[in-house]
């Protein structure tokens, strides 16, 4: 609404001067995450968009497989990510719709098997299962791993989870971060809904991990 993120696809010259000034005012690599469209999607518009992020200085490019309107509706349309890797010189993560290895390794590749992308962005999938981007690297790299099933085998990583959190944005916002997370570690569990309203309800590290203690014994 405020014409920022994807809605930057609609002025793909101000997308490229904002890439080109990013480049030349940090010594880190720029890299953008997008869209294919803002409403309808449009081939040439999204073309001349990314060519124009590429010469601006864009070292990666990230694409959601769904226009800005659609948000998280209908199904990711992953043609369009694979016409982006098509057209740059520079790296095409694809992102979308990933929620098991089976189809990490499907979409790392078109189904021509003509276009590889350089990698998969993993997001919603993984809230309450981050062990899938270990399941999915070791689908990829052919190696055996089995993630934890048990709730109680789950908490020391839900544990570690929450201190990163803390760790990283103090004790008040870090544990606001985590009730999103905390109540999808949690969704499969008997008696989930008045569990999650405890931990939602705790004001600090000690109490959110009793908590967890108090699950994860009686699971």
């Amino acid at each position: 609404k405020s014409e920022q993120g994807s809605a930057l696809i609609k002025n793909s010259l101000l997308a490229a001067e904002i890439v080109h000034t990013l480049s030349k005012a940090v010594k880190i690599p720029i890299s953008v995450k997008t869209r294919p469209g803002y409403g309808n999607y449009d081939e040439k518009q999204f073309v001349d968009f990314l060519k124009g992020l590429e010469s601006a200085g864009a070292k990666l490019i990230t694409i959601h497989g769904r226009t800005t309107k659609q948000g998280f509706s209908g199904t990711a349309n992953w043609d369009q990510i694979y016409l982006a890797k098509s057209i740059l010189k520079i790296p095409v993560i694809g992102n979308g719709d990933i929620t098991s290895p089976q189809i990490a390794t499907e979409r790392l590749r078109s189904s021509d098997g003509k276009i590889t992308l350089d990698g998969l962005m993993i997001g919603r999938a993984t809230f309450g299962n981050p062990w899938l981007l270990k399941e999915i690297y070791s689908k990829l790299n052919r190696k055996r791993y089995l993630p934890p099933k048990n709730l109680s085998k789950k908490i020391p990583t839900i544990k570690k989870h929450l201190k990163l959190s803390i760790k990283n944005l103090g004790e008040k916002i870090g544990l606001m971060e985590m009730r999103k997370h905390l109540s999808a570690y949690i969704k499969d569990v008997p008696n989930a809904s008045s569990l999650r309203q405890n931990l939602i309800q705790a004001s600090n590290l000690k109490e959110t991990l009793q908590i967890l203690d108090k699950i994860a014994t009686s699971s």
